[in-house]
């Protein structure tokens, strides 16, 4: 790849996502071990800034991730993301308790949940207005209201109100909007309104992965299987490590009677994190759709 096709493909990721640098890389794996190989790019002219590479297994990510976000830290005088008017500047401790946060609700499960909903108080709690944390915060409320007795038209008002922040913020626009969609899924059951908000996401950027498997969900609930197939890939494809997006493909592909793909899935779940809620009874029920009953 030429230098001048990767200052392009920056250039456009800053253009899409109102960043100002990139982490590019990749990650090998082999049974429990890792590896991983970590650049920051900033993305106006792909200047490569830090690089490094890790080991470690599984059960460790977080440590590696709390290494490479203090190396990125380092490497990068936070304050400078204020530079441009259109850029809100990010506090970077706020930033680390907000990728704190992102890991907890990619591990999925009760606990994990309210973890990441106390790592998203703590962010906006230093600055209050951090965009990405206030739709963090607003996804924390959709799960941490059955879980504390909140009733549900409080745990909508609420989930709304920090999604409307993020908004008035001016800043990840395609993020809020994708939360106001799924809280239109979710709550109001309004499914026009819903995907009048997943375009004004998908106006802001083309690659939010979010986005895709809310409009999966909705594609799901107004019966157009093909259309959710389609949806559930494109975000598996755009982060093949959020489990909950693993988990919900899996489902697709066993209403769509491909079993053996859905396992797949169902293994690298389990590799990550064994006590994904109901990831058994799923590969039980891949087994029994595949014809396998005493598996």
């Amino acid at each position: 790849r030429s230098q001048r096709s990767s200052v392009l493909k920056f250039q456009q990721v800053e253009e899409e996502l109102e960043v100002m640098f990139v982490l590019d890389g990749e990650i090998r794996k082999a049974g429990d071990h890792i590896e991983v190989f970590a650049k920051l790019v900033r993305t106006d002219d792909g200047l490569e800034l830090w690089k490094d590479n890790f080991d470690g297994n599984t059960y460790g990510l977080f440590e590696i991730q709390g290494e490479i976000s203090s190396n990125i830290l380092n490497a990068v005088n936070v304050s400078n993301f204020g530079n441009k008017k259109s850029r809100h500047a990010v506090d970077h401790q706020a930033y680390a308790l907000y990728m704190k946060g992102q890991y907890f609700e990619y591990l999925a499960g009760h606990t994990n949940k309210l973890r990441a909903y106390s790592a998203y108080q703590q962010a906006l709690s230093i600055d209050p207005d951090f965009a990405l944390a206030l739709v963090g915060l607003s996804r924390s409320y959709t799960f941490r209201g059955p879980f504390h007795g909140l009733p549900r038209e409080e745990s909508f008002q609420l989930a709304l109100d920090a999604a409307n922040k993020a908004i008035a913020t001016g800043h990840q626009l395609s993020h809020a909007w994708c939360q106001i969609g799924w809280l239109r899924v979710k709550y109001a059951w309004d499914w026009d309104g819903a995907d009048e908000a997943f375009k004004r996401s998908m106006q802001h950027s083309q690659n939010n992965n979010l986005c895709y498997g809310a409009r999966a969900t909705l594609a799901w609930t107004l019966g157009q299987s093909l259309k959710e197939l389609r949806l559930r890939e494109k975000e598996v494809e755009l982060d093949s490590l959020r489990l909950s997006g693993l988990s919900a493909l899996g489902q697709t592909y066993i209403r769509n009677g491909r079993p053996e793909e859905a396992l797949e899935l169902f293994k690298q779940i389990i590799e990550i994190n064994p006590d994904f809620p109901l990831i058994h009874e799923k590969v039980g029920l891949a087994y029994l759709v595949r014809g396998d009953a005493e598996m």
